[in-house]
């Protein structure tokens, strides 16, 4: 029932990494050989940067741990029903995770409330409507979703497990691309120091700007050099290509007031240097791409993107619960006692669980650990999910 690993060839008693790639066409990695090659998972861009491949890497070990556990609670059952089982109760944690600590933070209590985001405390969901479609919208994949690319750290920090830096030495972006040596660098902490610097370290604010190594340095050749691509530029590209109607267009498809004119989005854009510009790069307002617009807005109350950025992502994130046969609270998925541990769960949790070391989290890690009430606590005190639930 486990998925496919291989050792940390620095040492075969720290936890498993990421099977090798081995696809002789992936030419973006070509140059790493023997222990040190690219990685294998779900998602063929596990490899983009050094933090998605740390994050790909936790949940492989998140799934095998679990699926050890069960296999020892429940010896009759064969490999496919303990992968099976496990994979259902990892897709369940990632849901549990988005909803109930993610997307508070992204879109504010008023998103949450407005596309009934707000995950049940107890019992069962019953919003399950077969007639939703829970397809990804365009919109939501070419721009909406793509906020992130505001928050993203240059340089991106390493910690001991006591949150020490030590010798830690941070790493530039630019040099992580399609790059798996951080993975394997041992002396620096490997995926488990990266982890928990991104667990320690703040985001970029939510603005109209990117940092360098996504604007100048983006799978530059050679790497760090400023032959690289613009993702910002990529991003409203893609809007076109994909004839993606204009911000103004997606104002009013979420409720808000469409502009006559860029004086009109005072409300929602209140900085006037970011509406000179616009005003000036856009022949109207309602040329203004939707990527472009949504990222100049101001942060909603509570949140980190604007009001048609929250609108358009809790769309997405609404039909994805309610048009979901399998979504992780319906009837029939998990018992209420089953129920009841994965509503338990963090990411906080899953951290500690799955990095080497680590002894002591914030139990929000997507808040600094210097707000009041989130100060770092033993993972021992953390919550963790009973599997016992599930032993026949």
């Amino acid at each position: 029932g486990l998925l496919k690993s291989r050792p940390n060839p620095a040492d075969a008693n720290k936890k498993e990494l990421l099977p090798g790639n081995t696809e002789e066409e992936d030419f973006l990695c070509d140059e790493f050989t023997g222990n040190m090659t690219c990685s294998q998972a779900g998602d063929i861009r596990v490899n983009e940067q050094p933090g998605l491949t740390s994050m790909h890497t936790v949940f492989l070990r998140e799934h095998n741990r679990i699926a050890r556990w069960l296999s020892g609670l429940n010896p009759h059952w064969d490999d496919d029903r303990v992968f099976y089982e496990t994979r259902k109760i990892v897709g369940a944690l990632m849901q549990q995770v988005t909803y109930g600590e993610f997307l508070p933070h992204v879109l504010g209590p008023a998103a949450m409330a407005r596309f009934h985001l707000t995950l049940a405390q107890s019992g069962f969901f019953s919003g399950y409507d077969p007639s939703v479609n829970p397809t990804i919208s365009n919109v939501f994949a070419t721009a909406a979703y793509r906020f992130g690319h505001s928050l993203v750290q240059d340089v991106l920090d390493r910690y001991d497990p006591d949150f020490t830096q030590g010798n830690r030495c941070p790493f530039k972006l630019a040099f992580g691309f399609f790059n798996p040596s951080q993975i394997f660098d041992d002396a620096q902490g490997g995926p488990d120091s990266i982890l928990r610097g991104l667990t320690a370290q703040p985001h970029q604010d939510f603005d109209r700007f990117m940092v360098s190594g996504l604007t100048k340095r983006l799978f530059a050749d050679p790497p760090g050099s400023d032959r690289g691509l613009d993702l910002a530029s990529l991003n409203i590209q893609r809007g076109r290509d994909h004839g993606l109607p204009g911000y103004n267009a997606w104002r009013g498809r979420c409720g808000l007031p469409r502009a006559d004119s860029v004086c009109d989005l005072e409300s929602e854009i209140p900085d006037y240097f970011t509406r000179k510009r616009l005003e000036n790069l856009y022949s109207h307002v309602d040329d203004i791409d939707v990527f472009v617009g949504g990222l100049a807005e101001e942060s909603v109350s509570g949140g980190v993107v604007g009001p048609t950025f929250a609108c358009l992502i809790g769309l997405q994130f609404q039909d994805l619960r309610k048009g979901d046969r399998f979504w992780f609270e319906n009837p029939g998925q998990f018992t209420e006692a089953q129920l009841a541990e994965i509503r338990k769960t963090s990411l906080a949790r899953i951290l500690c669980d799955n990095t080497d070391g680590t002894t002591q989290m914030q139990p929000d890690v997507f808040l600094q650990h210097t707000q009041p009430g989130n100060e770092r606590v033993a993972c021992s005190s953390l919550p963790h999910m009973d599997l016992t639930k599930w032993q026949e």
